[in-house]
């Protein structure tokens, strides 16, 4: 099969439109012999694509074009930015593959519960400027057991309409956090916000939540 499109259903169908649409377990457990030709990913859900590669990227992108100098695929996900839900993400099972995380495409999700949740190998968080909150009503566990143990500066967040943070960083590793200038007047659960955030090994760790008065 071949990934190609700005848009994608996340089925496979054969270029020529005569088999499909299949998931990828419902095309490997059918597939045969006259089935032989190129497959392309379905077209239909319109924004952008998150993938994880087996190089360990997790890259939200334009289009669903895998990139091959990234490796395999280890999975796809689509239409992420219209679910407000307080669960975890479609990616969530695949965390353990993830070590960088990197928005190479503006991104505008009415939720980021979970997202980075359990991501124990993370090594470093690029583009986050293309993470658009302002329509984001809940970051509920969002950080919540990720490892990460560098400076992760989210001054640059709007976080206006969020009314849930329950759990934003708790458990996580993160040694230098900077969220200055939040307005968070609209929050209104941030319980165990920070529980346990830095326990680890290394020990101590720094949060500036200056001029985000809910918080002091």
């Amino acid at each position: 099969p071949v990934a190609g499109g700005s848009g994608c259903t996340g089925k496979w169908i054969r270029d020529d439109g005569v088999y499909g649409p299949y998931t990828s377990s419902e095309l490997a457990s059918n597939y045969n012999s006259s089935m032989a030709g190129t497959w392309v990913w379905e077209r239909g859900v319109r924004g952008p694509c998150a993938i994880i590669y087996s190089n360990g990227d997790f890259v939200f992108q334009s289009t669903n074009e895998a990139y091959s100098d990234r490796g395999s695929v280890i999975g796809a996900f689509y239409d992420f930015e219209n679910q407000a839900s307080t669960g975890t993400p479609d990616w969530n099972g695949a965390c353990d593959y993830v070590t960088h995380v990197i928005f190479e495409t503006p991104v505008r999700p009415l939720s980021v519960s979970y997202w980075f949740s359990g991501m124990k190998r993370v090594e470093s968080f690029v583009g986050l400027d293309n993470l658009d909150l302002s329509a984001c009503t809940l970051m509920r566990f969002t950080f919540s057991q990720c490892y990460y143990s560098g400076t992760l500066d989210l001054r640059g967040f709007d976080v206006s309409n969020v009314v849930s943070m329950e759990g934003l960083f708790s458990s996580s590793r993160i040694h230098v956090l900077n969220i200055s200038g939040w307005d968070v007047r609209n929050v209104k659960n941030a319980d165990r916000i920070f529980s346990s955030m830095g326990s680890s090994d290394e020990g101590s760790f720094s949060i500036d939540i200056s001029s985000s008065q809910a918080f002091l």
